[in-house]
């Protein structure tokens, strides 16, 4: 069930199949019945990596199989799909994107092999308030949800190399995983934004957390819990403030906290890996990218 491994828990783990009867039982927290539809000798796998409340698994198999599965409940669900499927009757493309709640059945059938990427999060870590139930899919081509992806993928292929550097603890990863997927899911499913009386009194109820925090990375779950705010409200107050999603802002005041630092580093010793990491910015050459995208230059100028 979802509370054996939300929490605390992280941990990597591998395992392959011989029979879809097997794998069926491999998704941890699922309730799932396989059938086999193509022909052959059937061979799959599952790898998992529990990041606290964050369960990322990546399921293969080389055969067509029904499958018909439950999320566990208060989760919401999130899937990257390579190959094509039909979902409760829908067809869907290949390398298409699908998000959806937990607590109810779904029957699909993948066209034959499947590699998915499948991401299950505790619903409470977007907010107090759990989403209403929805099921929606967005076609190849979101850049940014294909990003998403193949960081998810990148960390299932750290982790399952004991000797891999990470760079950074579970906590942290599991922060920076939790603030990618509420951006993905607020701006898929919430509602349009409207602006409200409220927003500005929200935005700078957030301003005022993020400067007692300073260079604390800030999840938008550990905002609403500290502020009381839902999720959604969250968003669009942001949307409305400042034009930007929450987890956009909370890394354009990271960076500019680093940028500060750095051009103080000469005079006090520190390297630009060191302040990256204060920052929260574990991967070097995605805060030199996110940096030069803001101020134009890359983080070494300032040296």
């Amino acid at each position: 069930m979802l509370q054996d491994w939300a929490s605390t828990d992280f941990g990597f783990h591998r395992e392959e199949f011989p029979d879809a009867s097997i794998q069926q039982r491999g998704l941890i927290g699922w309730e799932q019945e396989y059938n086999q539809l193509g022909r052959g000798n059937f061979a799959g796998s599952i790898e998992s990596l529990r990041l606290g409340g964050i369960l990322i698994q990546r399921e293969r198999f080389n055969v067509s199989v029904e499958q018909a599965s439950v999320a566990p409940k208060s989760s919401v669900n999130f899937v990257w799909m390579t190959s094509g499927w039909r979902v409760n009757g829908m067809s869907i493309a290949p390398e298409t994107f699908g998000i959806w709640t937990g607590g109810a059945e779904h029957v699909a059938v993948n066209e034959g092999g499947s590699d998915s990427l499948l991401v299950t999060v505790d619903a409470h870590l977007f907010g107090p308030s759990p989403p209403r139930p929805f099921l929606a899919m967005v076609r190849g081509g979101d850049l940014a949800i294909a990003a998403t992806g193949e960081w998810l993928r990148g960390l299932l292929v750290m982790a399952s190399d004991p000797k891999s550097p990470t760079g950074a603890s579970p906590e942290v990863v599991a922060t920076l995983a939790l603030d990618r997927l509420s951006e993905i899911l607020f701006r898929v499913v919430a509602p349009e934004t409207r602006p409200g009386a409220e927003a500005p009194h929200i935005f700078r109820r957030v301003r005022e957390l993020a400067s007692d925090r300073a260079g604390d990375p800030l999840s938008v779950a550990a905002i609403c819990a500290a502020t009381g705010v839902t999720a959604e409200a969250l968003q669009r107050a942001f949307a409305d403030t400042v034009g930007l999603t929450p987890s956009a802002w909370l890394r354009i005041r990271r960076l500019n906290g680093a940028r500060r630092d750095l051009r103080l580093a000469r005079q006090r010793g520190d390297s630009v890996s060191a302040i990256a990491m204060k920052w929260g910015f574990w991967h070097l050459g995605r805060f030199s990218a996110y940096y030069r995208e803001q101020f134009g230059e890359y983080p070494s100028a300032l040296r």
